[in-house]
Formats: structure tokens, sequence, C-alpha cells
């Protein structure tokens, strides 16, 4: 055998009597014991011996084995699983593998308890403020466009990563906002004004794989022109009601044009004695 060193301290076999010379004996190549180095007398000694060992080690063997049991039955009728961990802590315990256990076991649940304690707690997403408005979210922290240049509608352009499964992804339209899940990160976005639900459209680019949502406006009314009986040209709205507008007459006060039409009455003016002629500096 190649066992050249051995330590049995506080093993429940250091309480047997003459243990150390009987371990000696049955081991011939062993060197030390318990960090005690064996001398060639204490090996002579324990051979001769050996034989009165063996009857005690025996016999206390025997006398361990019925402590145990009746170790073990006690035991498990004094333990209380409901005691807290201060409570089991301040009590004493008896020197045994199950006492052993049961420390190893708190000390894991107690670690097991800080580590959660220290990890990050997940911060509940708040859809809506006090007075229950919808916020502008982007957990997902996607890059995005809305556009308002079509008066017809709005155009929401979500720059979803390309490869990412659509399965995975949850559109909720709402009339004065848009909620969409990825992966269980959300993006909300507040419209300017309110839109048709019913009538909005998502659509999967095949190329850049982004997001596109096309939101009719829900006030808008589409204007179409006609032409009235003069020929002037008409804004006519689509519920067939007319715009029209009021026609106003151009009307001189004065007619300019007819000022000397009279000559007669230039004459006389330049004929008159009372009136003093025109002098010119």
């Amino acid at each position: 055998m190649h066992l050249k060193e051995l330590y049995l301290t506080g093993n429940p076999c250091c309480d047997f009597e003459g243990y150390a010379d009987y371990v000696v004996a049955k081991l011939p190549q062993l060197q030390r014991l318990d960090i005690k180095e064996i001398l060639k007398s204490d090996r002579i000694k324990a051979q001769q011996r050996l034989p009165e060992l063996e009857e005690g080690i025996k016999k206390s063997q025997h006398e361990y084995e019925l402590f145990r049991d009746e170790q073990k039955r006690r035991l498990a009728a004094e333990s209380n699983p409901n005691l807290t961990d201060e409570e089991f802590w301040k009590t004493t315990s008896e020197n045994c593998p199950e006492s052993r256990i049961e420390m190893a076991e708190r000390q894991r649940k107690a670690k097991e308890t800080e580590k959660d304690d220290d990890k990050p707690k997940k911060k509940l997403v708040q859809f809506y403020n006090k007075e229950g408005r919808p916020l502008n979210i982007n957990h997902a922290k996607l890059e995005f466009t809305l556009s308002d240049e079509d008066p017809k509608q709005f155009v929401l352009d979500v720059f979803v990563y390309k490869y990412l499964d659509t399965s995975l992804i949850d559109v909720d339209v709402q009339p004065i906002f848009v909620r969409i899940t990825i992966k269980g990160k959300v993006f909300q976005i507040v419209l300017p004004e309110e839109i048709l639900t019913e009538k909005s459209a998502a659509q999967r680019s095949q190329t850049t794989g982004h997001l596109v949502l096309k939101l009719p406006r829900a006030n808008y009314r589409p204007i179409s022109r006609g032409v009235d009986a003069k020929g002037d040209e008409l804004e006519v709205e689509k519920s067939g009601r007319k715009r029209e507008y009021l026609e106003v007459e151009e009307k001189r006060d004065m007619d300019f044009s007819k000022i000397v039409e009279n000559n007669n009455v230039v004459r006389d003016l330049y004929d008159n004695n009372d009136i003093p002629l025109l002098e010119y500096a």
C-alpha cells in the first residue's frame, strides 16, 4: 500500500482505547499518524499488543453502534424544523453527523438568501402615470421613426433586429398609443392624435427586418375638388357639403374718369372774375 500519512483527529474512533497502536500495527507502511512520526519502537510495541487491542476495539465499536442508534432516535424526536436561524444557532448541539448536516444546510440556505438579496430587483414596467395617461417607454432600446407627413395616416417604423423571429413580437394598437413587446421588453409610444385601430396594419420588412405600422388618423376627412356653375373650382368635403364663398361686388364711390367730362363747366370757371387765377411757384 502507498498510504504514508493518516489523520484521524475528530473521528469517533479516537475515543477507542488503544486506537493509535491498533492502526500502527495494522498499517506497517504508515510513517505518520495524526502528525506524529511513528518510531520503530512504537511499531514493535503495537505488534506485541495487537491481539488484546483487537478485542478492545471490537468491544468499543459495538458500544458505539448502540450509542449511535439511541442518539439518532433522540435527535429525531427533539428536532424542530420551525426554529429560526437565530434560535437554532443559540441552541447547543451534539457532535454528530446529523447536527453537522443540519448546520451545513442552514449555512447553505443563508448564502442563497444573501445572493438573492444582492441581485438587482426587476423593476415593474409602468405603462400609465397617476392620471391614467399612457407613457412613452423604450425598454427594448430600439431606434424608430414616427412620420406624420401623410395627412391620412401616421407611419411608425421600428428598427427591429433583422434576424429576430416574428413570433417573438407582439403588437398592441390602441386609439392613442402603440405597444410593442419584443422578447419580454416593452416599446410604447404615445401618438399625437387618435387613430383608427381597426384599419391599422403592421408589416415586417423582409430585407431590413423593420416593423412598419400604418396608423390611419381618426379625424382625417378626404377633400375632393369640383366646379360650380360659373366654372370656378370648389372644394367639396367627403360628407357632400360645399365650401361656399361670398361674392363681393366691386363698387367705386367716385368716378374720376368723368371729372372733366363737361368742358362748359371748366370754361365758366376760367371766365368768372370772382375766382382768382392759379399762381404757380
